[in-house]
């Protein structure tokens, strides 16, 4: 059976059934495997909606990858005592590339912990509080 984008993306960062996960603006797929996990992931359209949570996955679009929005990011992750996901699909019309996410992080506070491209071609990026 083919790895589909969700649940074996949410697998490979070792987030499936771990409670405190929320899931910030993630693709369909994500949203229909992330359901049938349980404790069921929090959901977010956005990150100004998103509460703290000990892990954050979030798939940014060009426009909200912004010093405000990563600054935030950064606040949530200290309230959460947590780290984050920032995440590409690779389905998206013009997705994300790895560059553009490192370099969003340069000039924060917020730092690269660890760096992977998943099984459907994704980047993940973990960062962490400075």
């Amino acid at each position: 059976m083919p790895r589909g984008r969700g649940l074996s993306a949410l697998a490979e960062l070792d987030l499936i059934n771990q409670p405190g996960v929320t899931l910030i603006a993630p693709p369909d797929a994500v949203l229909a495997d992330a359901a049938s996990s349980s404790p069921r992931p929090a959901f977010a359209s956005s990150l100004r909606t998103a509460a703290p949570s000990r892990h954050i996955c979030w798939w940014p679009e060009r426009e909200t990858l912004t010093a405000e929005t990563l600054s935030r990011l950064h606040w949530m992750l200290q309230i959460g005592v947590g780290q984050g996901w920032l995440l590409t699909d690779p389905g998206d019309d013009e997705p994300l590339s790895a560059n553009e996410l490192r370099e969003s992080l340069e000039g924060t506070n917020l730092r690269v912990d660890e760096d992977r491209i998943l099984a459907d071609g994704a980047t993940a990026i973990r960062c962490v509080p400075r």
